[in-house]
Parts: C-alpha cells; structure tokens; sequence
C-alpha cells in the first residue's frame, strides 16, 4: 500500500520569560478556556480515529511513502534555524525495511533484511553493518540502544500502531475536520502524555495518517 506523503514537523521554540500577560494573551486564553468541544480527558471518539489509522496501518503488507520533516538548531544569537529533512520510505511486512535520506544534511541509507542491519552514508563511503533481531519491533528497539538510531515515524510501523500511540496517553480529544492538508478531508486528533504532545490529521476516508 502507498501511502500519501506525509510531513512530519517538530519545532522547538526557545523559551521567553514573561513579566506580565499582554492584553492579547489574556484573550487569547480566554479563548482557548471558551472551546467548544475540548475534553481535558481521553475522548472515545479520538481514540476510535487512532485505532481506525492503526488498523489500516498494521494489516498492509507493504508500505511506502515519503516523509518531510523539520527541525531545528539554535544558531549562536538564539535564533532557531529550520532544516528540513526527506526520507523515502519503503516497508514489507514482516522483516524488510528501507529508508532513504538524500537531504538536507548528510545522506545516508538503511537496510534492515530481518537478520541484519545497515546503514550507508554514501558521502564519507562508509558502510556499519550489525546483527539484528528478526522482527521489526526488537530492531526498532536494538537500533537506538546500540547505535542511537532512531526514526520518528517508527510507532506508526509497528506490528501494533495503536499500542505504541496510545500507551501512557493523558488526554485525547478531536479538534474537528481539516481539508487544507494533503488535499482531502481530514479529522485532526490531539493527543499527549506525560513526555509528549502532538496532533495527527488523518484521512478521514481513508484513514491514513496525513501530518503529525
């Protein structure tokens, strides 16, 4: 199954102590407060979507899709400077993996054939292969203990995306339709833990995961 191109973004913004709450902001919370909709908690229905992406996702045999995602360094003034990074992404169920990174920054590619591992970093010619676990969850786990190497999309490649999305979560909520994402309809879902907060729009015909 061919997935539609995905976009990844995670920026990190510098914190700006505040002395005083603007008039700006003090609407602004006020809006937030007067939110129609928004449950503190974990909403049935924004669980239902995540099941709903993670089912599709979990019964193909084969995935494939491009992935763009950005991030950021501090530069020496503060500022946060953006890059932006694209992988190509090809998956057969249940021990193949590929992912291709051209840029920005240095190339490399990995492999991963449900006995070893490898990565290639054709710039510098060099080429670290390892033993690896034969199921793509383990091996998920062994490349980021023994080589720090780690994708961000791996949650939604494993054997059970809605265990891995859904483990641990403190709230849950949906924030309503969008169609201004990968041109199609789209149900945005918020969701966060005690280490993270994101939001997922997913297709909602096809269930598949549009932007995190």
């Amino acid at each position: 199954m061919r997935l539609p191109r995905i976009l990844w973004v995670a920026i990190l913004l510098p914190l700006v102590p505040l002395c005083a709450p603007t008039m700006a902001a003090q609407a602004a919370t006020k809006r937030v407060a007067q939110q129609p909709g928004v449950n503190i908690g974990i909403d049935a229905k924004a669980i239902a979507l995540i099941k709903a992406m993670s089912d599709r996702l979990a019964a193909a045999k084969s995935l494939s899709f491009a992935v763009r995602r950005a991030f950021d360094v501090v530069a020496a003034n503060g500022q946060p400077v953006v890059y932006m990074v694209g992988s190509n992404v090809v998956l057969q169920r249940p021990d193949k993996l590929k992912v291709i990174v051209p840029g920005d920054g240095p190339p490399s590619e990995f492999y991963y054939d449900g006995k070893t591992m490898m990565v290639l970093l054709p710039d510098k010619k060099l080429v670290a292969v390892a033993d690896a676990p034969p199921s793509l969850d383990d091996m998920f786990e062994a490349a980021i203990t023994k080589a720090g190497l780690y994708f961000p999309f791996v949650d939604f490649l494993a054997a059970d995306p809605n265990k891995e999305i859904t483990e641990g979560l403190q709230s849950a909520f949906v924030i309503g339709q969008s169609s201004a994402v990968g041109g199609t309809t789209t149900d945005v879902v918020a969701l966060a833990n005690k280490n993270v907060q994101a939001q997922i729009w997913i297709g909602a015909a096809d269930h598949l995961p549009r932007l995190v």
